[in-house]
């Protein structure tokens, strides 16, 4: 990936530093609720949620793997980070709304079909009353699938525009930390990896075995601190392939993990 960014002053970088962290944990976690809301209105059905869990109609491997390039005219580097939150802050607080509507649409139906249950009980026949009852449930099952295609539809779509924003977010940490940690000039190269399922440690081996002249660019004073060391998914609603194994150790490279999301 090729990205020009300003480096700006030691103290703006260090503030960065802390803040982005924070970010990385929130957006992590607004893209996770998502996924989960996909899930549920999909009954957990794999094959279903593939279908939904794209980055502008792209698989996120595709997206990731295949010639990754920084979205110039969404992320302009000229926009702070406030812009960015702000943006995912908007996200999160539409899927609360949209989902707490469908929740109770879902629940005033489910309420409704439980009262049809064979229940011993006095009755006096209406047939207005039934009448009544039956427009009523047609209408609150009619509300309900209304409301879960919205969802569904309005989830989807912020999916991909939550997970770009959260690939953004990563790579800036990626060069803030590679500066913190390595000096000017910020001539930096970053990649994006995709280990198999039983290879993660073997991978960081490989990695650390290529990346140890990096050792001696090492910024004295730049943290080596766990906390700094590991990738962080920023939550734990995804799983994190490398998680255990980063915060055991500290790599002369820096690395943060974009969390596997199916």
């Amino acid at each position: 990936m090729l990205i020009f960014f300003k480096t700006g002053t030691l103290d703006t970088l260090i503030s960065l530093s802390e803040d982005l962290p924070k970010q990385d944990a929130f957006f992590t976690a607004t893209v996770a609720k998502t996924v989960e809301t996909l899930r549920n209105l999909l009954n957990n059905d794999p094959s279903k949620l593939s279908q939904h869990i794209l980055v502008d109609e792209r698989t996120v491997d595709d997206y990731l793997l295949r010639d990754w390039k920084w979205n110039e005219g969404r992320y302009g580097v000229q926009r702070g980070l406030r812009e960015m939150v702000e943006e995912m802050s908007s996200i999160d607080n539409v899927m609360k709304a949209k989902l707490n509507t469908y929740n109770l649409a879902k629940g005033s139906l489910l309420q409704m079909q439980r009262k049809k249950t064979y229940i011993v009980r006095e009755f006096v026949y209406s047939a207005e009353e039934l009448e009544k009852q039956k427009d009523e449930l047609e209408t609150a099952d009619s509300t309900e699938k209304e409301l879960w295609t919205e969802l569904l539809r309005l989830a989807r779509t912020n999916f991909s525009e939550s997970f770009q924003i959260l690939v953004h977010l990563k790579v800036v940490r990626l060069f803030g930390e590679s500066v913190l940690r390595y000096g000017l000039p910020a001539h930096y190269t970053g990649l994006f990896i995709k280990p198999e399922p039983k290879a993660t440690k073997r991978t960081l081996t490989t990695l650390q075995q290529q990346f140890t002249y990096l050792s001696r660019r090492t910024n004295p004073t730049a943290s080596k601190s766990k906390s700094k060391a590991a990738a962080s998914t920023g939550g734990d609603d995804v799983g994190g392939e490398y998680q255990t194994l980063l915060e055991e150790e500290y790599f002369d490279f820096v690395l943060f993990e974009v969390p596997w999301i199916v």
